[in-house]
Formats: structure tokens, C-alpha cells, sequence
């Protein structure tokens, strides 16, 4: 239910906490322009806030794509 769903997202978001002193190397095409470094601070209301909010905005169906390799 809802309160397993706001229990994952808090642990995903959680997760990245670690990396604010190692950061993740990631290939240049799985760069994402979500914050989750920074959001790892964030309180357990905050974070709780982020969650009820999202599940208000009504999904679209959209092929996501990461960024594109810029050439030289």
C-alpha cells in the first residue's frame, strides 16, 4: 500500500546519502537530472512531503532517454 510505497522511496532516496563522500561513476549516458544526492538529506517529512505530492501528478507515457554523448 501506500505506506510500503513511501517506505521504498524514502530507502531509495536514503541510499544515495554514501555517495556525498564517493561519489557514483557513472557512464556519461546514465546521467540523471534527478538530485539524489542532495535530496538524501532532506527529513523524513520532507522527503514524506515529495512522496504525497508525486502521487498526486497524474502519470504520461513518455520513452525516457538519457542524455545525449555531445561530439566534439
Amino acid at each position: 500500500g501506500a505506506a510500503q510505497g513511501r517506505r521504498i522511496f524514502l530507502r531509495r532516496i536514503r541510499s544515495h546519502a554514501a555517495l556525498k563522500t564517493t561519489p557514483l561513476a557513472v557512464p556519461i549516458s546514465a546521467n540523471t537530472l534527478m538530485p539524489w544526492i542532495e535530496y538524501s538529506g532532506l527529513t523524513d517529512a520532507d522527503l514524506s512531503a515529495i512522496f504525497d505530492y508525486l502521487k498526486t501528478v497524474a502519470p504520461v507515457e513518455h520513452e525516457v532517454k538519457a542524455f545525449p554523448l555531445k561530439k566534439a
